[in-house]
């Protein structure tokens, strides 16, 4: 099928089984060079709305909703304001309760940045709180633990905040976290006594005679239990219909903006052969264990085993799951985390194992950080495999969707830096 780089669809009267309850019209805002009439555009009308709308956001179109009543004057309306060669709006037509959405997270970067840090933060919070009960709750004689994970997909919540707030700064968002953070975990902790028995042994002082009994006594056991579920279920239990229907629009486009969290290489080249490559060692030891482990991946596309891992119900940027995954699989519980600059570089800066990019003593299973449009914010993660002393060689997940070995100079200016494993 052609795909013209301008174009306007127009939905009429007669073709609304585009959804369930709405027609569905799809502009580009700039200047049409192309009209398709409706005739061609009703064999369309069987196409699934999300994948068009993935589509169409990917080439930053807009998608606009209209009631299923409008009348002819306003769809007239409609095709008038679009002929405005502005691209990606967001406005609300409250006059006939329709609403026309731009596909592309309305707020400004560095807040969207600045609003998923402080999410991450409570996350993080939130596991130091659990990670202290018993010396925070002293004199238990148990602690027992039941605990879903803690960690959420952060396009999940920038296309809830976008959905509810429109366009949001850090200040205007903060009661909104708190609610979706109040509605995604729940901390619970409940004390339970038991009467058990332990044997006590007497020796009577005159007789001599040894005697044993079981003496009761309480024993004391604190429950800790958290529950968590995915925001795309707070979305669905907290979010008006028409709210949830934009914060499907965004999910699918992941707001035109797919690394702003950090999530990927666009790489689409083949993974690269390590033959012949002589490594050289620093001081640092490193875990040539956790490199085979990332090795033996190579190939996987999708990265389903990691993010389902990492608790993800559906696909999200898995460059970051995948390290975790691969640092899980040597027994460990940390670090761990879903995204590069809000969650994987605080966790490495707060422990004292950050390197920049001029660090010169990287180790096998050290993370390696990238800045792709050098914005100051990481965009992508992967393993060090090693250095031959011009060239660090790595293992990535989500490198043009696969897991693959890639190298760069060490001098690259996109690595941000290292986040350093003590093994």
């Amino acid at each position: 099928m052609m795909r013209p780089s301008t174009f306007f669809f127009l939905t009429r009267r007669g073709v609304r089984n585009l959804g369930k309850h709405w027609a569905m019209t799809i502009a580009c805002i700039a200047s049409l060079s192309v009209c398709m009439t409706l005739n061609i555009f009703a064999s369309l009308a069987e196409v699934n709305v999300g994948s068009m709308v993935a589509y169409l956001g990917s080439q930053n179109e807009t998608v606009v909703y209209l009631d299923p009543e409008c009348d002819d004057a306003t769809a007239a309306q409609v095709l008038f304001f679009f002929h405005e060669p502005q691209r990606q709006y967001y406005f609300m037509a409250q006059s006939i309760g329709s609403v026309v959405s731009g596909t592309t997270y309305p707020s400004d970067d560095p807040e969207l940045v600045a609003v998923e840090a402080d999410y991450a933060a409570k996350e993080t919070a939130l596991q130091a709180e659990i990670d202290n009960i018993e010396s925070s709750h002293p004199g238990y004689d148990e602690y027992r633990y039941d605990l879903d994970m803690i960690g959420h997909d952060p396009h999940e919540l920038a296309a809830y905040l976008s959905a509810v707030l429109q366009g949001y700064t850090r200040q205007s968002a903060q009661a909104e976290l708190e609610r979706v953070f109040d509605a995604q975990y729940e901390l619970t902790l409940t004390e339970e006594v038991e009467i058990r028995y332990r044997t006590e042994t007497s020796t009577d002082p005159v007789t001599g005679e040894t005697t044993t009994e079981e003496v009761p006594y309480e024993y004391y056991i604190l429950n800790v239990k958290l529950t968590s579920k995915p925001i795309s279920s707070v979305a669905s239990e907290l979010l008006t219909p028409e709210q949830l229907e934009m914060y499907q629009v965004y999910r699918q486009t992941l707001g035109n903006k797919p690394l702003i969290f950090g999530g990927g290489s666009p790489d689409t080249s083949n993974s690269e052969d390590l033959t012949g490559v002589v490594f050289v060692n620093g001081t640092r030891p490193g875990n040539q264990a956790v490199v085979d482990i990332a090795k033996s991946q190579v190939g996987n596309v999708g990265g389903q085993p990691y993010w389902s891992w990492y608790g993800f119900n559906s696909r999200v940027e898995w460059c970051a799951c995948f390290v975790s995954w691969c640092y899980g699989q040597m027994g460990l519980s940390e670090p761990r985390f879903a995204a590069c600059q809000s969650q994987g570089i605080p966790w490495f800066q707060s422990h004292g194992q950050w390197g920049g990019r001029d660090y010169a003593n990287i180790a096998p299973g050290d993370a390696i950080f990238f800045d792709w449009d050098l914005d100051g914010s990481a965009d992508h993660v992967g393993l060090v495999v090693g250095t031959d002393g011009s060239r660090v060689y790595t293992v990535e997940g989500n490198s043009g969707d696969a897991c693959k070995i890639k190298s760069y100079s060490l001098s690259y200016e996109c690595i941000k830096g290292y986040g350093l494993m003590n093994w």
